[in-house]
């Protein structure tokens, strides 16, 4: 296995994302939830450090943690401690953030470098909406709980929607410049391909205007 692995333009492939579930803790209005696994369907933490043994072999650098909800593993600092004793440059956790005032720490510890943190409002009702139940303190506990620590940089990624959050964008850029984080503005895409068009196209909000 000395051959890098590389993609369809001959470029190496130094990043791999794993999702490690599909099982979540909220029912946000854009996500969906088609062929969801229970538990038992799972990789293991051990299943999971073979595909990182293997991707380190083949060139990867970077690896990232995704679901469902990462944070809803109990065994999600094991996962990291075995990715970690790998000696990758780089392993973060795409995360809605709810759990992460508990696992900040203990993750750091295990070795996680980043988190990336789905935030789409700073408003309580409009969280709700979004998420389907009112937990935004802890997600706020959570991001600056992170930045304690030193998982560092913490971004967020914030899906703009049409009349749901699109006038927020100025409040999560002083949210974020006052905490030191990275933000990252989401467009929902109309595509022809795609199922839920009417809900794309109600709720598209071109970023670029």
């Amino acid at each position: 296995m000395k051959d890098k692995i590389r993609d369809d333009y001959e470029r190496p492939i130094i990043s791999l994302r794993i999702s490690i579930t599909n099982r979540c803790n909220v029912d946000c209005i854009y996500c969906h939830h088609d062929g969801m696994l229970d538990s038992s369907s799972e990789m293991t933490p051990d299943e999971i450090y073979e595909i990182c043994r293997i991707a380190k072999k083949l060139g990867v650098e970077k690896i990232r943690l995704s679901g469902g909800e990462p944070l809803i593993r109990p065994d999600i600092v094991e996962i990291v401690e075995k990715i970690n004793s790998l000696d990758f440059k780089d392993i973060s956790i795409t995360t809605n953030g709810i759990n992460l005032d508990k696992f900040a720490q203990p993750l750091y510890d295990a070795g996680l470098d980043r988190v990336n943190v789905s935030l789409d409002t700073l408003n309580e009702e409009t969280y709700k909406i979004i998420v389907g139940k009112n937990v935004l303190s802890r997600v706020k506990d959570g991001i600056i709980e992170s930045c304690a620590v030193g998982l560092y940089p913490v971004k967020i990624n914030m899906v703009v929607m049409n009349d749901i959050n699109h006038n927020e964008i100025m409040d999560m850029f002083e949210f974020t410049k006052k905490h030191g984080v990275i933000l990252q503005l989401i467009e929902i895409i109309e595509s022809e391909s795609c199922d839920d068009n009417d809900f794309n196209s109600k709720y598209h909000y071109p970023l670029a205007e």
